[in-house]
């Protein structure tokens, strides 16, 4: 799958200028798996404008979190062979974990919030955890 971004400028959408943006494909995995998310959420009992809502949650996990760690990822193992400054190296390591990071806690989170779960909990400390944990599986 490509991901295309049209830019605006004031135009009409029909003379937008589309620009490939990334170009990570059904082929991994993650994405497949992503992708087949939206197809339970069709088989569920979440109906419109709900349903929408969820798919669009769903999808923004993918491509403004996952595929950007992809793609950081892609790049901590081309630098595996080269000869590169520690701190360059840490900083593709940080990058990678920033960008998980907003995929697992914020945008998963707001993913389940708008299928009407609170799952803020998982990611506090262990007292509260398993308050919350408790309360969540009833």
């Amino acid at each position: 799958m490509s991901v295309y971004r049209a830019g605006h400028d004031g135009l009409e959408p029909n003379q937008w200028k589309v620009e490939k943006v990334a170009d990570v494909g059904t082929s991994e995995e993650f994405v497949k798996e992503m992708s087949d998310m939206l197809t339970i959420v069709d088989a569920t009992n979440i109906y419109d404008p709900q349903r929408q809502e969820v798919k669009e949650a769903i999808t923004s996990i993918l491509i403004d979190g996952l595929m950007p760690a992809f793609l950081e990822l892609r790049e901590i193992r081309a630098a595996v062979n080269r000869n590169i400054p520690l701190m360059t190296r840490w900083q593709l390591h940080e990058d990678f974990a920033r960008k998980l990071w907003k995929s697992y806690k914020d945008l998963t989170e707001k993913a389940a919030r708008s299928m009407g779960f609170k799952v803020g909990f998982l990611f506090d400390n262990e007292k509260k955890f398993a308050m919350a944990s408790k309360s969540f599986g009833q």
